[in-house]
């Protein structure tokens, strides 16, 4: 069991195939888009989880950066080629942060490919070369299949919520910290804390009104 946060462990092979994959300009470029996205539609949640993961580095600094600049901690890439996902939470993930998926792909996605927010009841046309900023770790997300002989690929980026908790508490594991009890904000007052740092669509007066 690990007891600190490290760099993931890759065999030879797909450690020299990640490093070719994110020197290419088309990655580097989704990974940009992913990072402003999150920064122009949740500013207040991606500079708290930006400053956690300084923090994080500063504290060891031999851990790596997934691209330059970025406010998440992870990327995970699937090639499929029929990358489609059931109803699932990423309990892993941190859990007011937001995950930042782009699709790619040959699908027609008026037929397939959507997402769907199980809690918010909403299924959503996802097109290739689109980003969608979700919760990933509080609602129950998913896709809906595509068409025989279509593909679809996925590249996602997010932060685990170990390495979070590791900040907040003090560099320490769960148990050290409970030890210690020296967090001076409980669980339910740090949520709300939280929460009050996602946009509302009042934040974006230039948007047209909801009808």
């Amino acid at each position: 069991m690990l007891k600190e946060p490290r760099n993931l462990n890759h065999t030879v092979s797909n450690a020299a195939a990640l490093a070719e994959l994110e020197q290419s300009k088309a990655i580097q470029c989704i990974a940009t888009w992913q990072n402003n996205s999150y920064k122009m539609w949740m500013p207040r949640l991606a500079e708290k989880s930006e400053e956690k993961l300084n923090l994080l580095l500063k504290w060891k600094p031999s851990l790596e950066r997934t691209f330059f600049d970025t406010v998440f901690g992870s990327t995970t890439y699937n090639f499929g080629p029929h990358v489609v996902c059931d109803l699932h939470y990423d309990h892993l993930n941190w859990a007011p942060g937001i995950c930042a998926v782009t699709s790619g792909g040959s699908y027609d996605y008026k037929k397939g490919g959507h997402l769907v927010l199980k809690e918010a009841k909403l299924v959503v046309e996802f097109p290739p070369c689109t980003t969608m900023l979700i919760p990933s770790a509080t609602v129950k997300h998913g896709n809906s299949p595509i068409q025989p002989g279509e593909s679809r690929v996925s590249m996602t980026q997010y932060t685990a919520g170990g390495l979070v908790r590791w900040v907040e508490y003090g560099y320490k594991t769960s148990e050290e910290f409970s030890k210690s009890k020296s967090l001076s904000t409980d669980g339910t007052v740090r949520w709300a804390e939280y929460t009050e740092l996602y946009s509302k669509y009042s934040d974006f007066p230039n948007l047209p009104d909801v009808p």
